[in-house]
């Protein structure tokens, strides 16, 4: 996963861009269970628990960091999430 230069508070991704590299997670075999019945394309709102494996500095001062995704969890396709519950009028703003 390639985590940019942004500091590491609340999101990693602000101000979505079509042309962004955004970072990935590559899933195998049994794996990709979790994907359920969603398409290439669909936008869902997922959990991760990660453990911080490796974080480098380089001589220019750029810094890198490697993740494994310890569990996973998506919403299931059209299941009204939290935010939705909580606050109808605002999460599907």
């Amino acid at each position: 996963m390639e985590l940019g230069s942004k500091p590491l508070k609340g999101t990693l991704i602000e101000g979505a861009d079509e042309s962004k590299n955004y970072p990935r997670i590559y899933l195998m075999d049994g794996d990709t269970s979790v994907i359920g019945d969603h398409a290439v394309g669909d936008e869902v709102m997922g959990t991760i628990k990660v453990r911080i494996s490796e974080v480098g500095k380089a001589a220019d001062g750029s810094r890198s960091a490697s993740l494994e995704v310890i569990e996973m969890q998506l919403a299931e396709k059209d299941k009204p999430t939290a935010a939705d519950k909580m606050y109808p009028s605002v999460a599907g703003d």
